[in-house]
C-alpha cells in the first residue's frame, strides 16, 4: 500500500515517502529531464513532487517546486537552493540542481526516505548512545555549513530526517543565510521557531546578531538532543500569544536544558553535553558546531571504552583464501554471543555474519579486530530491542576507529538501522586497516 504524508512546521514541510506498489500519477507534469511521478506534499510557499529521470527510470529524486512566485520568495527559494548546492556533506540535504529562471523555478535534491526526529522523540525516550550518535553526524553536517558563512536558524527535530539507511540529514534551510548577506526580514523581527530560539534572541538589544551567531544554531541543536533524551518537546506546541510569552519567561528564567530534570537515568557525562550547549549564557555555551560534535564524540568514546574479555572459545572460520582475505562466520550458537552476549542474546536473538578483509596500508590483525566487536557488541543489544530485521553494515577500521559506517542493505526499521551504525561508529578497534562486513539479525 503506497502511503506519502507531509508534516508541516510553519513554513516548510518534510516529506516522508512509504511504498510498495507504484503510485497513481496526479498529474503529468516535467522539470527538465525529470518526469513528475507523485506529488508528495505541499506547504505553504513550495510543492515536492517525486520524479525520474526520462532516460533512467530507476533514478529518482525530489523536485522542490515553488508556488507562490512573489519576488521575496523567488529571492528566498534560489538562495536555499545555492547554499545547499555548496554544500557537499553527507549528514546535510544534497541538492544537485537548481531552475532558477523557470517560473516557477524549482530544483532537484536527494529523495528521502526516512522519518524525522519529531516522529523518533515522540515514540519515547531515545537511548542515549544513538541519540548522542545521531546528533555528533548533524553536529558534523552543521560544522561544514557553519564553515561556509551559513547559520541554519532554524534548527529542530523537524528539520533532520533520519533516512532508512540510519544517516540523519539536515534538511530545510529555506531560511538560512549568509551572515555577510543582507538581512531580508525588517528591523527588529527574527524568523524560526520560537521554541527553538535561544534566549538571547529573546533579550539582547541585537536579536538579528544573535541569530547570526554559530552559538544559536548549538542551542536549537542542543535542545533538540535533550529532547530525543527525555522523548517528548520542552515547550507542547505553539500559536498563541499566551504560549508564547511562557516560552520566553521560561528561556529567560532557566540557566540551561537539563535532560535530568525530565529523566533521572540520562548519563551524567551526555546530560552536562546538553547543558553546556543549551546554557543562558552565550560566553559560557558551547560555541561551535565542531566543538558540540567533538563533546559527544568523547562521550560516545568514554562510553564504549573496550573492557577486558572474558575467555570465549575460538570462533569458527573458514580458511582463508589466497590473497590474505579472511571469511568468519559466527551465529547465536558460536563463539561471538558465548563472549560477549549469552545473557542477552538468549531473549534478543542477535546473530552476526562477517567478512573481513585487510586493506592497505598496514592491515588490522583479523583476530584482533574480532576480539574488540566481541568486547563491545553488548552496545548493539538494545538495537535488537527496537524491532526485528537485518541490517547489513559495512565500515573501514582506520587506525582505531571505524570510518565510512554505512548500511548497505536492511530489512529493519530506521530506528533499528540508526542504532547499529551508531553503535559501530562508537567502537575502538585495534590500529591498522581492515574493511568489513557484519549483518547484524534481531529477532
Amino acid at each position: 500500500m503506497h502511503t506519502a504524508t507531509a508534516r508541516r512546521h510553519g513554513r516548510a514541510f518534510v516529506v516522508f515517502h512509504r511504498a510498495s506498489e507504484e503510485p497513481r500519477v496526479e498529474a503529468t507534469r516535467s522539470f527538465g529531464p525529470w518526469q513528475a511521478v507523485e506529488k508528495l506534499g505541499q506547504g505553504g510557499v513550495c510543492e515536492v513532487w517525486r520524479a525520474r529521470h526520462a532516460n533512467d527510470p530507476t533514478r529518482e529524486v525530489a523536485i522542490k517546486v515553488l508556488a507562490d512566485v512573489t519576488a521575496e520568495n523567488v529571492a528566498r527559494f534560489v538562495d536555499e537552493a545555492d547554499l545547499l548546492r555548496k554544500i557537499d556533506h553527507p549528514n546535510v540535504l544534497g541538492v544537485h540542481d537548481l531552475a532558477a529562471d523557470e517560473r516557477p523555478p524549482w530544483f532537484v535534491m536527494d529523495l528521502l526516505r526516512g522519518r524525522d526526529l519529531d516522529a523518533l522523540r515522540d515514540q519515547g525516550p531515545v537511548a542515549p548512545h544513538l541519540a548522542a550518535r545521531l546528533i555528533a553526524q548533524v553536529a558534523d553536517g552543521l560544522a561544514a555549513v557553519h564553515a561556509l558563512g551559513v547559520r541554519h536558524r532554524d534548527i529542530k527535530p523537524g528539520n533532520i530526517v533520519v533516512g532508512d539507511d540510519g544517516v540523519p540529514k539536515l534538511i530545510d534551510f529555506g531560511i538560512a543565510r549568509r551572515i555577510h548577506d543582507t538581512h531580508r526580514t525588517r528591523q527588529g523581527m527574527v524568523v524560526g521557531t520560537a521554541a527553538y530560539l535561544p534566549p538571547e534572541v529573546w533579550s539582547g538589544q541585537d536579536p538579528h546578531g544573535a541569530q547570526d551567531s554559530e552559538a544559536a544554531d548549538v542551542f536549537a541543536l542542543g535542545q533538540t538532543l535533550c529532547e530525543l533524551l527525555i522523548g517528548k518537546p520542552i515547550y507542547e506546541r505553539e500559536g498563541d500569544t499566551t504560549l508564547l510569552v511562557a516560552i520566553l519567561r521560561d528561556k529567560l528564567d532557566r540557566d540551561a536544558l537539563d535532560p535530568r530534570v525530565w529523566e533521572k537515568e540520562i548519563p551524567d557525562g551526555l546530560a552536562e553535553v546538553v547543558v553546556e550547549a543549551t546554557l543562558q549564557d552565550v560566553e559560557r555555551r558551547i560555541s561551535t558546531a565542531a566543538t558540540l560534535r567533538d563533546r559527544l564524540d568523547d562521550w560516545l568514546d568514554g562510553r564504549n571504552a573496550p573492557a577486558p574479555a572474558p575467555p570465549a572459545p575460538p570462533p569458527k572460520a573458514t580458511p582463508a583464501p589466497a590473497g590474505g582475505s579472511g571469511v568468519l562466520a559466527w551465529t547465536a550458537g558460536g563463539g561471538l554471543v558465548a563472549a560477549g552476549l549469552l545473557s542477552v542474546a538468549t531473549v534478543v536473538g542477535v546473530a552476526l555474519l562477517w567478512a573481513l578483509r585487510p586493506v592497505a596500508p598496514v592491515p588490522a590483525d583479523p583476530t584482533a579486530v574480532r576480539e574488540a566487536v566481541v568486547t563491545q557488541a553488548a552496545a548493539l543489544v538494545p538495537c535488537a530491542d527496537l524491532g526485528p530485521g537485518t541490517v547489513t553494515a559495512t565500515w573501514v577500521v582506520q587506525g582505531e576507529a571505524a570510518w565510512h559506517v554505512r548500511a548497505d542493505a536492511t530489512t529493519a526499521s530506521p530506528e533499528v538501522t540508526a542504532c547499529v551504525l551508531a553503535a559501530i561508529g562508537a567502537m575502538r578497534f585495534p590500529d591498522g586497516s581492515l574493511a568489513v562486513t557484519l549483518p547484524v539479525v534481531s529477532k
